[in-house]
């Protein structure tokens, strides 16, 4: 359950990060015209902070997802040794 928690926070976290970062950035680019296309290249790599939250909410989630697996993996040799 943790591991689909944490999967939830970081696609919530980059998602909503990178939307208003390359919108407010896109903007910035157009100068007051909206009309004006932004090529993507233009708008560019975002900061490193950005993606350090990414990265923790993912070694957490992919250390609740290796826990859950022991978990369920001693469970199941209890059972096969009760048979």
């Amino acid at each position: 359950m943790l591991a689909l928690v944490l999967d939830l926070c970081q696609y919530l976290w980059k998602t909503s990060v990178w939307a208003v970062w390359a919108r407010a950035r896109e903007k910035a680019l157009q100068g007051g015209d909206p009309l004006k296309v932004v090529d993507d290249l233009e708008v560019g790599g975002a900061p490193d902070w950005f993606n350090r939250p990414t990265w923790t909410i993912f070694t957490l989630k992919m250390v609740a997802l290796v826990a859950a697996y022991v978990v369920i993996a001693i469970d199941l040799a209890d059972r096969i040794k009760l048979s």
